[in-house]
Order: C-alpha cells, then sequence, then structure tokens
C-alpha cells in the first residue's frame, strides 16, 4: 500500500519489501519483536479457544527467514502459481491500480521493478528451505499441500494454485489435518466455494508479452529454477 502513496519511495520501500535480504539482523529482531508481542496479545484476548494462529500474509515470502527465527514451531504454506500466470497478472493489476489513482504516461508503469519483485518472491524461498543445497529433492514435495520436514525442523507445504483452485476442499481439509484442526467443517460450505472457485476466471486479460515485455520462451529461461523445481503443468492434486 505504501509503494501507492510513494511511487518514488525507492530505496526506503525496497529495503521494507525484501526485508530478510535488505534490514540488518538488529533492525529484523526489532521488527519481529514487536509483531510476536502483538500476536501473543491477540492470541492471550481470544482465551482458551485460541490454539493455532494463522496469518495470511504474501508479504512474508520475503521475511520466511525472520519468521522462522522468531517462531522456530511455525508451519509455512507457500503458494504457487506458474510464473507465466502470475507475473503478467501481477503487473496488470498494479497498473489498474495506479491508474485508479494517478494518470501514468505509460500502460505498465514500472514493469521491470514488479518483474524483478516477482523473481526475489519466487527464488528465496528455495533459498530459505534448500539450506545451502541445489538439489531439488531437498525441497519438500511441491503441491503435496502436506508439511514436511526442512532446515532446522522447518514444517513447510507447498500447494500449487491450480490444486487449490480445482481441488479447494481436498487440500484445506489436508493442511487443517496437519495442523491439528478437528472441529467439524460444513461439507455443504465447503463443497460451495469449491464450485465458486474452480469456475473462477480473472476479470483481467494480462499475456507476458503485453505486461512484461517477454515471450513465454524468455519468460521459462529466467524462472529456469523455479521450473526445474516445481512441475507447474503436471502438478498432483492433492488426494486424488
Amino acid at each position: 500500500l505504501a509503494a501507492l502513496f510513494l511511487p518514488l519511495g525507492g530505496e526506503y520501500l525496497s529495503r521494507l519489501v525484501l526485508f530478510d535480504k535488505t534490514l540488518d539482523p538488529h533492525e529484523r529482531r526489532l521488527v519481529f519483536s514487536y509483531y510476536e508481542a502483538v500476536v501473543k496479545r491477540h492470541v492471550f484476548a481470544r482465551g482458551a479457544q485460541s490454539k493455532v494462529f494463522l496469518s495470511k500474509n504474501p508479504p512474508f515470502t520475503m521475511r520466511l527467514d525472520s519468521l522462522r527465527t522468531t517462531f522456530p514451531d511455525a508451519r509455512l504454506v507457500c503458494l504457487l502459481r506458474d510464473p507465466l500466470e502470475s507475473v503478467p497478472s501481477m503487473v496488470s493489476y498494479i497498473a489498474a491500480v495506479w491508474a485508479f489513482f494517478a494518470s501514468p504516461r505509460v500502460a505498465y508503469p514500472n514493469a521491470d521493478g514488479l518483474f524483478d519483485f516477482c523473481i526475489q518472491h519466487y527464488s528465496y524461498p528455495l533459498v530459505c528451505f534448500r539450506d545451502k543445497s541445489d538439489s531439488k529433492h531437498d525441497i519438500p514435495p511441491s503441491g503435496s499441500g502436506r508439511f514436511c520436514g526442512g532446515p532446522a525442523g522447518t514444517q513447510v507445504a507447498f500447494v500449487y494454485y491450480e490444486a487449490l483452485r480445482l481441488r479447494l476442499v481436498a487440500v484445506v481439509v489436508a493442511l487443517l489435518q496437519d495442523l491439528g484442526y478437528t472441529r467439524a467443517m460444513s461439507s455443504e460450505f465447503l463443497r460451495a466455494e469449491e464450485s465458486l472457485s474452480s469456475r473462477y476466471r480473472s476479470s483481467h486479460g494480462h499475456s507476458p508479452e503485453l505486461c512484461c515485455q517477454r515471450s513465454p520462451t524468455e519468460m521459462r529461461e529466467i524462472f529456469k529454477t523455479i521450473y526445474d523445481t516445481f512441475d507447474f503443468d503436471g502438478f498432483t492434486p492433492v488426494l486424488k
């Protein structure tokens, strides 16, 4: 949100966005010590009913090391979407937001900066969970939707976006079971949500050539490490 009001924030916003890579350890500890205190107050206020604190926070992607350090028993879920779909969508979406608040002179403002932003967000989880190894087998089974042990006991689950969209109930139930959530859930509600998600189609068009000035072949080469690690074309939905 800060980027919308401070589009020329430059290095200051970059330090905030890239967090683990740009802030020194002392700054990171200060920020996460405060965040930890906020979480503890929230859980305390909820009383005995609050056993698991769930945070859906996309910026945490660039804060994974700080999260592991502050919450060593945390379980992390990384959502995977094909860069050929997600990156142009991101550039297109931000362009629409900028056009709403201002009058940009180009169709896709700061497209190169946003493209680099996406590269960082795809590559950083691999850095965190491979633990200095280049072997794809050190990554928990991609898209399985189940928690697996990572470096230093980290529990992480990688879930394909398409699996979540097409098999919402199976993915969510598997994750909740691993989290120890045993409260009964309405199957009618879950099936209705699955029906909606499987039919969802984005309302704005986007293509790598138009939004990113790069062909699909160029995109696959730039994200080669990601494509070598995760099989977006042949993903296996949870609980086939």
